[in-house]
């Protein structure tokens, strides 16, 4: 029934709290408004190019950021329910400050935090319960599909109710000794109680979710390091395009930039136990990452400044990107060579789809 999922670090500590006792207090939220400035620009549920898209918005939609990825290459919005980012190239800042965000990753970052995590295995107790009246659900790391998935209740299923996010999107649940999260609209509360009365953001959890599926971890991350390759593979050949085509003289357009491929982080307890294999590919990964974001910044560099009627660009702008890039290149095929070798190659029997 349960399954549990794998944070960056093994955390303990002893905040078992509960409704009507001692409460969490609710998770700081920055409040950094924001405008899109460009049409077709996708909302991921995830920060990284090629996640899985919550929607699509064009320019002039505003919101309010209230979190940003490690590498500060992404924004956290609430959009159509639940958490969602939008890339910080496509935007532009109305007011506040982008440093003071928390910092968020659902595929990485307890929500919540480690230093207080909003799921976990728990004690808490709520006189508040709910019921899935109509069916099974997930039962997820955070409020949003793109947190793992914990655990999956059934239909009918009975659990204390101890928390909601603050659209009322979601609840926070303790089943069977786990806190996790469900979308609130399947769930039926019991005994005539309110969404309202649950306290925004929960309680605490005792610990991050943990697992001990190291080597399926592992392997899971050699994938999506090579799955990222590809995916930045594109962006690799259009910034290559437009730098070749200014360095053969003609004019090129300042318009439909490549999207920026952002770093990857590495759990630690699996960097740990992989080191020597993981480390060197996370280095040379970011490595290339910043290279062709690199290339990519200089043309998004020129094409901030004022152009004569034929066009300029410095010969040192050119000579960089194009370094850049082949670097680049470089580094994407020997990246691929060695992910390659190490990613098993799976045959799936006919009972396994």
């Amino acid at each position: 029934m349960r399954k549990v999922v794998f944070w960056l670090i093994v955390f303990s500590t002893a905040l078992c709290l509960s409704v009507g006792s001692v409460l969490a207090q609710p998770i700081p939220q920055g409040n950094v408004q924001i405008v899109v400035n460009r049409d077709n620009v996708n909302i991921r549920l995830s920060p990284a190019l090629g996640a899985e898209l919550a929607g699509t918005v064009n320019a002039g939609y505003a919101t309010t950021a209230n979190g940003r990825s490690p590498d500060n290459q992404w924004l956290r919005i609430d959009f159509q329910g639940q958490e969602a980012w939008v890339g910080v190239p496509v935007i532009s800042v109305l007011s506040g400050d982008i440093a003071a965000l928390p910092v968020g990753d659902p595929r990485s970052i307890p929500y919540g935090g480690f230093e207080s995590p909003r799921s976990g295995p728990t004690t808490a107790t709520s006189p508040i319960s709910g019921r899935l009246a109509n069916s099974g659900l997930h039962l997820r790391a955070g409020p949003s599909t793109a947190y793992p998935i914990l655990a999956n209740p059934l239909r009918y299923t009975v659990f204390p109710l101890t928390g909601r996010t603050v659209n009322n999107a979601w609840v926070q649940v303790n089943f069977e000794g786990t806190l996790g999260w469900l979308t609130a609209s399947f769930v039926e509360f019991q005994n005539g109680a309110a969404i309202t009365s649950l306290p925004i953001d929960g309680v605490v959890a005792s610990a991050p979710p943990q697992s001990d599926d190291t080597k399926d971890n592992y392997i899971g991350i050699l994938q999506l390091m090579l799955d990222r390759i590809n995916i930045s593979q594109s962006a690799l050949d259009s910034i290559r395009g437009t730098w070749t085509t200014v360095a053969l003289g003609q004019r090129s357009a300042c318009q439909n930039f490549p999207p920026r491929p952002t770093d990857i982080n590495i759990p630690n307890p699996i960097l740990a136990a992989f080191n020597q294999t993981l480390e060197p590919l996370r280095v040379d990964f970011n490595s290339a990452m910043s290279n062709l974001r690199l290339a990519i910044d200089l043309w998004i560099e020129a094409c901030g400044h004022p152009q004569p009627p034929d066009g300029f660009v410095s010969q040192a702008s050119v000579v960089g990107a194009l370094n850049a890039i082949q670097a680049t290149d470089a580094m994407f095929a020997d990246l691929r060579r060695r992910l390659t070798a190490l990613i098993p190659n799976i045959t799936i029997g006919p009972d396994e789809c």
